[in-house]
């Protein structure tokens, strides 16, 4: 009866991976259409191929190579030599910020409950050229227009007014905040002027 039992688990095991393989096959379909889309907009010279997935230890995970030039490049992991091509040693920061943030967007684009989010950037950039970090404005009001409300928290005052600037024709529905040390152990949310802080 054991025997017969352990059959039956394992023929429901199978197929229920199956079924986990063939939506995974889906998904990751077309997230990985979704990055290399939000790549092109970004001009990033380079997109993810060879989309997978796999259970290593029984979990269920995916993994991919970056395309640079034709050549595919593996992820690689800690243990990659350094003369090894890898995405550690080939891709720059301003790449490595660019995949994140298409990683990111593609998720987003595909949550159907999206317009009742609210979505909060964190640094949305990080070594990006003018042309990627005006991209990152674009996209980051084109979630505001999508869903409910968007946060970004920034170092970077310029990047902010960027912001602001593109928002120009939405005036009522922006809102500009500093996190301002009060003492030694208090902070408070207070308005920030974001024309002062970057007057030349």
């Amino acid at each position: 009866a054991a025997v017969a039992a352990k059959a039956g688990i394992e023929q429901q095991k199978n197929s229920t991976r199956d079924k986990l393989d063939e939506y995974t096959r889906l998904v990751i379909g077309k997230y990985e259409q979704s990055i290399n889309r939000l790549l092109g907009d970004f001009h990033a010279g380079f997109n993810i191929t060879k989309t997978e997935h796999g259970y290593p230890g029984g979990v269920a995970s995916s993994s991919y190579q970056i395309l640079i030039n034709g050549t595919p490049v593996d992820l690689g992991d800690d243990k990659t030599p350094l003369d090894k091509p890898s995405f550690r040693n080939t891709l720059s920061a301003g790449d490595k910020s660019t995949l994140a943030l298409a990683f990111f967007l593609a998720q987003l684009e595909q949550d159907p409950d999206r317009a009742s989010k609210i979505v909060i950037f964190d640094d949305p950039f990080n070594s990006q050229d003018n042309f990627r970090k005006d991209h990152t404005v674009r996209k980051v009001r084109d979630c505001g227009e999508s869903c409910a409300q968007v946060i970004i928290l920034s170092h970077d005052p310029y990047f902010l007014k960027r912001i602001w600037e593109r928002l120009q024709d939405r005036a009522a529905d922006r809102k500009s905040l500093e996190l301002r040390r009060l003492g030694l152990l208090n902070t408070a949310i207070l308005e920030w002027d974001v024309e002062a802080a970057t007057q030349g």
